[in-house]
């Protein structure tokens, strides 16, 4: 027998029942767990791109609005008390000094500092195989984004 050939399988031993208990012990979890922090975890990129927006569009409604269409494409039942959206304002020394520059003040006032997307929610994740049995999840999730003026 060549070092090349097939070998012949080695019999099933204490090794493979293990690893074969550890792997479905983390399939089981894994089927559990995963598909709601998937949810979670993609909407994080939806209060990325709703952050971004607020450089443009300045009615913290507006941005609500999108927030929810967004989570709920993702199948998550949020509701606006689900997200937190506030806009930090620049400080009276910042505004001072572009308006010292013969800027104007008015884009800096509406659009903010910084915008900041909070959300928090608790899915009721339902165990596999037995009935009756679920575990509240609870998640946090936060996004700051820069409304600086961008400078080339």
């Amino acid at each position: 027998m060549g070092v090349y050939d097939a070998k012949k399988p080695s019999a099933f031993n204490a090794l493979n029942a293990s690893i074969l208990v550890v792997f479905l012990i983390l399939a089981y979890f894994g089927t559990w767990y995963l598909p709601h922090w998937y949810k979670v975890w993609a909407v994080k990129g939806v209060m990325q791109g709703v952050a971004t927006d607020g450089y443009r569009e300045y009615d913290d409604e507006k941005l609500m609005v999108e927030l929810l269409r967004g989570a709920r494409r993702l199948d998550l039942k949020v509701t606006e008390k689900n997200f937190v959206i506030k806009r930090v304002p620049y400080t009276a020394a910042e505004v001072n000094a572009v308006v010292a520059k013969n800027g104007n003040p008015y884009f800096m006032s509406r659009r903010g500092k910084f915008v900041k997307i909070a959300f928090a929610t608790i899915i009721r994740a339902d165990w596999p195989l037995l009935e009756g049995k679920y575990v509240d999840l609870e998640f946090h999730r936060q996004v700051e984004v820069d409304m600086a003026v961008i400078t080339w």
